[in-house]
């Protein structure tokens, strides 16, 4: 694999042209696939509905030439409405955290999500980490977004964690049962943000997110990048 065979695309999530519909419609296929197997592994659950999906504000696509190899989802939440904090993304967040969160000025927050990569391509033999490639452009994004926090819940026994924490993410709370499975909750803090600790993965990551795509007009005012 090389890295000019891979490519970031960053959805509205309100497609209005062809291509865009088109790029929307496979992202959510991929992103149907993935956690629909996933829960089922996990809860038994033999549906997953679109809701979660159609929610978000943005999504974040991972392609291999012309292959959707990974989604991750992105929402804006001004957690001062007890609306958005009753989202069911918060389920596993003690109200606690919640309120320290809005105590410290940290209210308007970008919610990273649905975090995830083919299994078949997770399986493949490269030379660079998937896995902390994509997250990297997760946190490019926000880097690059109107907000300066983002959280996140962390699968552990994927190893998840471990990748927030390769980022510069702050641990909030450890070891929280969710899906029946542990997580961590975590907090990214622009001013405390860590590139990757290996260079080939860091130079990939600003080479992907220099050649990104953008199709559609975000809500969400960007950073100039």
């Amino acid at each position: 694999m090389v890295i000019k065979d891979l490519k970031l695309v960053l959805l509205s999530s309100e497609p209005s042209t062809e291509i865009e519909r088109s790029l929307y419609e496979r992202a959510y296929q991929a992103w149907q696939g993935i956690w629909q197997k996933t829960f089922q592994e996990l809860e038994g659950r033999q549906t997953i509905f679109s809701d979660d999906f159609l929610k978000q504000d943005e999504i974040a696509v991972l392609m291999y030439k012309n292959e959707v190899i990974g989604t991750s989802c992105f929402k804006w939440a001004d957690l001062r409405l007890r609306a958005h904090q009753n989202n069911s993304y918060f389920q596993p967040w003690p109200q606690s955290i919640l309120d320290s969160l809005i105590k410290d000025g940290c209210w308007n927050v970008l919610v990273g999500s649905y975090f995830s990569i083919d299994p078949v391509w997770r399986k493949q033999a490269t030379t660079l980490p998937l896995k902390d490639i994509f997250f990297g452009l997760v946190v490019e994004r926000f880097i690059n977004s109107n907000t300066s926090v983002m959280v996140g819940t962390m699968r552990n026994d994927k190893g998840m964690e471990n990748v927030a924490y390769r980022f510069g993410a702050k641990p909030l709370a450890s070891n929280v049962d969710f899906h029946n499975v542990k997580v961590d909750l975590v907090v990214f803090l622009g001013d405390k943000i860590q590139t990757s600790p290996l260079p080939e993965v860091e130079f990939a990551i600003k080479y992907l997110w220099k050649n990104r795509e953008e199709y559609g007009t975000s809500s969400y005012e960007k950073k100039s990048a």
